[in-house]
């Protein structure tokens, strides 16, 4: 039987996943300029939805604070800033479970990847963020799986959209040559590269 991507992707999130373990990906010297590119990509995908979403960014690096023991190692790091008193706790969730999820799924599409998002143990803080949202604020009427595949299918097709891709390139290419931006930076990207009709509930 055919399957849709979103099917697909609603398959595999029934997998099990461990939230709590940690490993590190060690990379030859070689592929260190690559594996920099990939995390411009996955972290440029995390910024453009938390911006678009409202969100404010707090910080936004491809060059995490390798010292700091309180965060598990990683090769990007962005930090979001929510309004406060701006919307219910689901509807936080909502954005929340988006900007966890839209990182895999520029990484996916940039480097042409069929796997979802909690395969990949890289992936695996922004999948557990993701299911964690799901399984306390949304409708227990449907499986988390049937959430999440949705969600995949939804982002894996607006990411997909030309204009929208263009801004993350363009994101992705001043994050690389540059390592760390700041808000304002993404906004020059944003006005640059404007995304039209942007509606993603």
């Amino acid at each position: 039987m055919l399957k849709t991507r979103a099917d697909a992707f609603a398959d595999a999130a029934s997998l099990p996943f461990d939230p709590v373990a940690i490993s590190r990906v060690v990379f030859p010297d070689f592929m260190r300029d690559c594996v920099e590119t990939r995390s411009a990509y996955h972290e440029s995908g995390h910024a453009i939805m938390a911006m678009l979403l409202n969100g404010r960014i707090d910080l936004l690096t491809i060059e995490p604070d390798e010292d700091d023991e309180t965060l598990p190692d990683r090769s990007g790091e962005i930090r979001v800033i929510w309004p406060s008193d701006t919307w219910t706790d689901k509807e936080l969730a909502i954005r929340e479970i988006q900007v966890s999820l839209a990182g895999p799924i520029v990484e996916m599409i940039h480097d042409g990847n069929q796997d979802s998002p909690e395969l990949l143990e890289e992936w695996k803080y922004d999948w557990a963020l993701a299911s964690e949202r799901v399984l306390e604020f949304l409708p227990k009427t449907k499986p988390a799986s049937e959430h999440l595949g949705r969600f995949i299918f939804d982002l894996m097709s607006f990411f997909e959209r030309d204009e929208v891709w263009a801004a993350v390139a363009a994101l992705a290419d001043q994050l690389e040559a540059h390592l760390t931006l700041e808000q304002e930076d993404i906004e020059e990207v944003l006005e640059a590269w404007p995304i039209e009709g942007f509606e993603f509930d």
